[in-house]
C-alpha cells in the first residue's frame, strides 16, 4: 500500500527550508505520516496556489498513472473554493488563482495579465458582481461530489480543509433564494418554491457521504482547517516567517494531536 497526497502549497511543503524536493517530502505532512506507519511508497500531488479543479486533475493524472492502486491510502487537503481555474483569453494560459486580491494574484500571474487594463477592469467588476460566498460553495459542492467519484474505488481516504474552511457559517443571508420547480402527470399546478439545499451543511455532508465505508473519511464539513487549527494555538512558532504556512513545528503538532486518530481510525492500528 503506497501513501498518495492531494492538495495546495499547504500539502506541498511551500516555505519549509531548505527548499528541495528531497527535504519539502521528508517534513511535509505527507513526509510524516509515511515515516510513521507502513507504507512502500509516498507520492505527493500537491501543488502551490492550486485550486479545487487542479486538485481534481491531480487526482485524474494519478487515476492514470503507474501508482495507481484502490488499496493506496489517500488523503486530500481541500483548498479554498475561492480560487477558481479559469483559461484567460488575454495570456492564453491558465489561472488558478483566488478573486479577491489583484496585488496578490498579479505577484504570480502572467506579464500579460499585469498590464492588462482589460484584466485589471474584469477582475474589479467581476469583484462587485460575483464574488461572495453562495458562488464558492458551488464550486465547493461540484468540487466534493466530483473528488467523491473519482475516489470510489478507494476503500480507505481521509479529506479534510486546509485553508478557508467555515464558509457554511458565513452564507450571506440577504440574497433572494433559488427556486426548485417539480410537476407529475397529473399535477395541476406547478410547485415552486426556495431552494436553499446547497448551502446547508449537513444536508451536503449527509449526501456525500452516504454509502461511504467507516474509512472513508470526510472531515472538511464537521472539522475546523488545519490553518484554524493552528491559529486557535496562538503560538507564531507553528507557522513559517510569513505565517502563510505551517512550520515544521505547525506540521508535526497537527499531526499528533489531530491527523494521527483519524489515520489508526482507517488503517485499523
Amino acid at each position: 500500500m503506497d501513501l498518495i497526497v492531494f492538495g495546495d502549497s499547504w500539502t506541498y511543503g511551500d516555505e519549509l527550508v531548505p527548499d528541495t524536493p528531497l527535504y519539502r517530502n521528508s517534513v511535509n505532512i505527507g513526509g510524516l505520516v509515511f515515516k510513521n506507519y507502513n507504507f512502500k511508497n509516498y507520492h505527493n500531488y500537491s501543488a502551490n496556489g492550486a485550486s479545487l479543479q487542479h486538485i481534481i486533475l491531480h487526482i485524474l493524472t494519478y487515476l492514470k498513472s503507474e501508482h495507481y492502486s484502490p488499496d493506496n491510502f489517500i488523503m486530500v487537503g481541500l483548498t479554498s473554493p475561492m480560487r477558481k481555474l479559469r483559461f484567460n483569453n488575454i495570456s492564453k494560459t491558465p489561472t488558478n488563482w483566488s478573486s479577491h486580491d489583484y496585488d496578490e494574484f498579479t505577484n504570480y500571474c502572467n506579464p500579460k495579465l499585469k498590464d492588462s487594463a482589460e484584466f485589471k477592469s474584469w477582475w474589479e467588476n467581476n469583484i462587485i458582481c460575483n464574488v461572495n460566498v453562495r458562488n464558492d460553495l458551488i464550486n465547493y459542492f461540484n468540487a466534493c461530489f466530483t473528488i467523491k467519484s473519482l475516489l470510489n474505488l478507494h476503500s480507505k481516504y481521509i479529506i479534510w480543509q486546509s485553508i478557508d474552511g467555515g464558509l457554511y457559517d458565513k452564507v450571506e443571508t440577504d440574497f433572494d433564494e433559488i427556486y426548485s420547480d417539480y410537476e407529475n402527470y397529473q399535477s395541476i399546478t406547478t410547485h415552486h418554491k426556495e431552494n436553499n439545499l446547497f448551502f446547508n451543511k449537513d444536508i451536503v455532508y449527509e449526501t456525500v457521504t452516504h454509502d461511504l465505508f467507516k474509512t472513508q473519511v470526510w472531515l472538511n464539513f464537521h472539522e475546523e482547517s488545519w490553518m484554524s487549527w493552528l491559529l486557535n494555538k496562538n503560538d507564531s512558532n507553528l507557522f513559517v516567517k510569513d505565517g502563510n504556512h505551517p512550520s515544521e513545528m505547525g506540521i508535526n503538532l497537527w499531526f499528533d494531536d489531530f491527523l494521527k486518530k483519524y489515520i489508526d481510525k482507517v488503517l485499523d492500528i
